[in-house]
């Protein structure tokens, strides 16, 4: 009888707790609430006020400087007035012929009576179509022209200059000038191992070399290459330091000018 009420007496404390935590829990939250309406609807009555002192005063302003539009006895008025871009140069002023276009063979897509325009016109009507045919300005002297290369590029090709227009691309060892730098030394220091007959080291130089090429993976040329002349045209003898130039603006074209001498060096040392 007595452990019954003791049992009974701990169940009901404990009900009245949970009671009291849960009464407690609802009253905070209500409270909560109630303060972050009231917040909510003090910030949007200040803001609906400096929005109506705003408003009152850009209509005092229109009002005082007559800015806005104004209207007439007779009924008409005028809308806002629009500010007028000023020419940088007078001879803005001057009306000048739209630049006509010009289709994939080199014709204008509108007749051209170039009998009725000046000099002048005529030579900006050709500059205009040039710039938009190539994305580059014409040789002033002739001292270059431009042609597409076989890849679609297009080329700035100097005169008595050799331009390398055709090649082959492949995936291989391609790495920043810093990682190249470091494989080189890897290199030289994997050949005094050989030499020394130091396997170990050798084995270990080689794995991490390894590593770098397969890390570092990029687009390179390949050959065969093909060149074009623009001008005099090459011995054999002397096309080959403007085939090593040529080369050279393929690979700086690409982005890895700094990869020449390690891909390329060889060869035309070879075809000196």
């Amino acid at each position: 009888m007595l452990k019954y009420l003791f049992t009974k007496r701990f169940f009901m404390s404990t009900l009245g707790v949970f009671i009291l935590f849960v009464t407690g829990c609802f009253l905070y939250m209500h409270h909560i609430d109630k303060q972050t309406q009231q917040e909510v609807e003090r910030t949007t009555e200040q803001i609906n006020k400096r929005e109506a002192a705003q408003k009152q005063g850009e209509k005092a302003s229109v009002e005082k400087t007559g800015q806005g539009g104004h209207s007439h006895g007779d009924g008409t008025g005028h809308g806002e007035s629009t500010p007028v871009e000023q020419p940088l140069f007078v001879d803005d002023l001057k009306p000048v012929p739209p630049v006509p276009a010009v289709t994939d063979t080199g014709e204008y897509k509108v007749p051209i009576n170039w009998d009725e325009l000046s000099q002048e016109e005529r030579t900006r009507i050709w500059n205009e179509a040039y710039r938009a045919k190539w994305g580059d300005e014409p040789s002033r002297n002739g001292e270059y022209r431009h042609i597409y290369d076989k890849k679609g590029r297009i080329r700035r090709h100097y005169e008595n200059k050799a331009l390398l227009t055709d090649y082959e691309t492949r995936i291989g060892f391609a790495p920043p000038p810093n990682v190249l730098q470091q494989y080189q030394q890897l290199q030289a220091e994997y050949r005094s191992a050989e030499d020394a007959g130091d396997t170990l080291k050798t084995e270990s130089l080689l794995a991490v070399m390894q590593k770098l090429v397969y890390n570092y993976q990029g687009v390179l040329p390949a050959r065969p290459y093909s060149y074009a002349t623009y001008g005099n045209s090459f011995s054999p003898e002397d096309g080959i330091p403007h085939k090593e130039e040529a080369t050279r603006e393929l690979y700086q074209l690409m982005g890895i000018e700094h990869l020449f001498e390690f891909y390329e060096r060889q060869f035309f040392n070879n075809n000196q």
